[in-house]
């Protein structure tokens, strides 16, 4: 049996905020994922990162709300990336080709 899907987000600390999911990220989850990143109230000056290590599945729909949130965070100047990720979603992201893209690390945000 598969754990149940969970995500949250919470502040690590006055700049940071840490988006943790587990379970299978796929269809039936992604729209719970991507009202948690709706929910975040981050700023400009904040940095998103997000961690997948407890992520035992994750197909396409999963992958879209990844990038969805990027593209959200970074228009506002708060970038997302990923800061943990489990093998079975690493797999998913290389092949699909967006790993790099959520992995990228601002080297004027310290990250």
């Amino acid at each position: 049996m598969t754990a149940p899907f969970t995500a949250e987000a919470r502040r690590r600390d006055a700049a940071t905020w840490i988006v943790t999911v587990s379970g299978e990220l796929d269809l039936a989850s992604a729209p719970e994922l991507e009202a948690v990143f709706e929910g975040t109230d981050a700023s400009a000056s904040d940095r998103v990162l997000v961690d997948l290590a407890g992520v035992s599945f994750l197909d396409s729909s999963g992958i879209r709300a990844l990038v969805r949130a990027k593209r959200r965070f970074d228009g506002i100047g708060a970038p997302l990336l990923l800061d943990a990720v489990s093998d079975a979603a690493r797999q998913v992201l290389e092949i699909s080709g967006v790993l790099d893209a959520l992995s990228e690390r601002s080297p004027d945000r310290g990250v």
